[in-house]
């Protein structure tokens, strides 16, 4: 008896371990691991504006305001919070093939589960644009 329930903590401790280390190897993965979280039609989506040093600039300046907190003011992500998902490296190359339809719509409505926020009531259409335009250049600069 005394052999069974010996044998029935060590499993509960194994479990246990594992489990941590399962939770914390997956809360290390970043938001965009080759993938986009867009709707399929989001691909398709093409920006109004016209990308002008003028749109970047508010761009800039939009993307302090409601992303750099998470995404640095480089776009690396190196200092964020901690988070249960690391948020994306917006100079990262799974970043640039996404389309800026995709990054929009992520903009617009966040990534579930991820803790990015939807921005959709923070920030104008042409707003979320402008930031779109000024993601697009992070890392190429």
């Amino acid at each position: 008896m005394n052999r069974s329930i010996r044998q029935i903590k060590v499993f509960a401790v194994i479990l246990t371990i594992v489990g941590m280390g399962l939770y914390w190897g997956l809360s290390s993965v970043a938001a965009h691991e080759g993938h986009s979280h867009a709707p399929a039609y989001a691909k398709k989506l093409k920006s109004p504006i016209q990308g002008s040093k003028e749109d970047l600039d508010h761009g800039k300046a939009f993307y302090s305001q409601f992303c750099g907190s998470c995404h640095g003011s480089d776009g690396k992500a190196e200092n964020a919070p901690p988070m249960k998902v690391k948020p994306a490296d917006l100079t990262d190359h799974h970043v640039h093939m996404l389309t800026e339809g995709e990054i929009y719509w992520e903009v617009t409505h966040g990534i579930a589960g991820s803790g990015m926020p939807a921005c959709k009531t923070k920030m104008t259409v042409t707003q979320r644009w402008q930031v779109v335009a000024y993601v697009r250049t992070l890392g190429k600069m």
